[in-house]
């Protein structure tokens, strides 16, 4: 009994030093770092722009690297991802006048930091002081959606602005590709702009397309088969389907690697079915199989 109480003891007291450790530790070495974008209005001309941060971690001055957005007609736009509970920033650069020297904004701090939908610009207040406006980022790629019935895409889930789309579209077994597929472009059905290879499954959008959220609509066709046997294969004879219910068809059968293949979709309307197979002349001279289509 006293080895098991000794034993638990063990445990209990490893067990209150982890949690005392824990304790100590500082909460950042547990939170997921999150993070916000701002924007930078280069009006000055600067070279070699950066963003300067502190409060959440602090960047090494003058600060991180901005990445080239665009240009707004006028002047570059730039970004940086910084921690999203920073409290103060200052933007600068290397002045447009060949002396080497920073120039930058005054600090920016607290309520005054905004991201996302606004961009800071330099002014000139008897002294350096700064403004914002509304800003939207360019978008640079959209969502794309599959709907496919008994056909799956390898396409990504999203497109790239400038970009071709390219996906290939594979039927399930005992499914054919469709003839041809939908495609729409923000809402709006293409009749141009991409190629769909019904044999292959390849599928491509041109790039002047992507123009926004992207929707691709694929329905397969089961298909029938029919392995004839040798004496079957005569020259010049057809193969058929012929069905009835409500009403009497016939349908053609195709050439597919020596079987004999009709799309099961257009026999769903007949609750029976047999295939023929018929002299040049169309005379039938052999029926094979037949009953329920279900």
């Amino acid at each position: 009994m006293m080895k098991h109480v000794n034993r638990f003891s063990r445990v209990l007291s490893l067990v209150m030093v982890v949690a005392m450790l824990l304790s100590m530790m500082p909460a950042s070495i547990f939170a997921v770092e999150s993070t916000q974008t701002v924007y930078f209005q280069n009006n000055w001309k600067w070279t070699d722009v950066r963003v300067h941060y502190w409060g959440d971690g602090e960047s090494a001055w003058p600060g991180a690297v901005m990445t080239l957005v665009e240009n707004d007609g006028t002047y570059d736009i730039y970004s940086a991802e910084i921690p999203a509970n920073v409290t103060g920033i200052i933007f600068n650069g290397l002045k447009d006048d060949g002396s080497g020297n920073r120039d930058q904004t005054p600090d920016i701090e607290d309520s005054a930091i905004v991201s996302g939908n606004k961009c800071y610009y330099m002014k000139w207040d008897n002294g350096n002081t700064y403004g914002t406006f509304d800003y939207a980022p360019p978008v640079t790629e959209y969502a794309v959606t599959f709907n496919g019935s008994h056909v799956t895409s390898n396409g990504a889930d999203t497109a790239a602005v400038g970009e071709a789309y390219t996906a290939t579209l594979t039927a399930e077994a005992a499914y054919a590709l469709p003839a041809s597929v939908s495609v729409s472009v923000g809402g709006t059905e293409l009749t141009e702009g991409y190629t769909y290879d019904a044999e292959s499954g390849a599928l491509t959008i041109d790039a002047a397309f992507v123009t926004g959220d992207i929707v691709i609509t694929a329905e397969a066709k089961a298909v029938l088969y029919l392995k004839p046997n040798s004496n079957w294969l005569q020259s010049g004879a057809r193969f058929a389907i012929y069905a009835w219910s409500s009403s009497n068809q016939w349908f053609d059968m195709t050439d597919e690697d020596d079987w004999r293949v009709r799309f099961f979709s257009e026999l769903q309307n007949h609750s029976s079915a047999l295939s023929y197979l018929a002299d040049a002349s169309r005379r039938a001279f052999h029926a094979f199989c037949g009953d329920s289509l279900d």
